[in-house]
């Protein structure tokens, strides 16, 4: 796979190499990205760049408990939403 091409793919791998909680935060960001996206708020191309920003912004710690794992996903959440709104 060309990661050029497909940057989301490099993105993914990292993250299952990084553990933790960046799995989590990986999807939370995307799933805002992809929304934003279908709702016409957010250009496709713009979508790694959302994922990528929010997984930089965030420690990606190893949990111990599904509450850490629920708690990076919601701070994910907010973090790419607030990247997406300049951009609406």
């Amino acid at each position: 796979v060309d990661p050029q091409r497909f940057p989301m793919w490099r993105l993914a791998q990292h993250c299952m190499r990084q553990g933790g909680v960046a799995p989590a935060v990986f999807n939370a960001a995307n799933e805002v990205a992809v929304a934003a996206f279908l709702a016409h708020r957010l250009p496709f191309l713009a979508i790694p760049r959302i994922v990528e920003q929010s997984l930089a912004a965030m420690s990606l710690s190893e949990p111990t408990h599904l509450s850490e794992v629920l708690a990076a996903d919601a701070e994910a959440r907010r973090r790419a939403e607030t990247l997406v709104k300049p951009l609406a």
